[in-house]
């Protein structure tokens, strides 16, 4: 469980310090699969998900990725500039 709630930080304190969001949504549940999913979803400037993955925006999307990873999970991330953004943990 404390490896979640380093995930949530992290993608927390990314829209905090990135997003300029005026609203946050949080989700955790367990899919019908029975992988514990968190969703954190925001309003705010977004970005394009492609240019993170190569560690030139900082380290806290690629740190999530490797803690996704680690606990045998996947990290997905959906935005687009003006869009929002919206990162979707699986945890087995």
């Amino acid at each position: 469980m404390t490896t979640i709630c380093g995930l949530l930080q992290e993608s927390l304190c990314n829209v905090l310090k990135h997003a300029k969001a005026k609203h946050v949504a949080v989700t955790l549940g367990e899919t019908e699969q029975g992988e514990v999913e968190l969703v954190v979803t925001d309003d705010g400037i977004g970005f394009d998900p492609t240019l993170a993955w190569d560690g030139q925006r900082g380290m806290g999307i690629v740190g999530m990725r490797e803690r996704a990873r680690v606990l045998g999970g996947t990290l997905k991330i959906a935005g687009e500039p003006g869009q929002g953004t919206t990162v979707t943990f699986s945890i087995p």
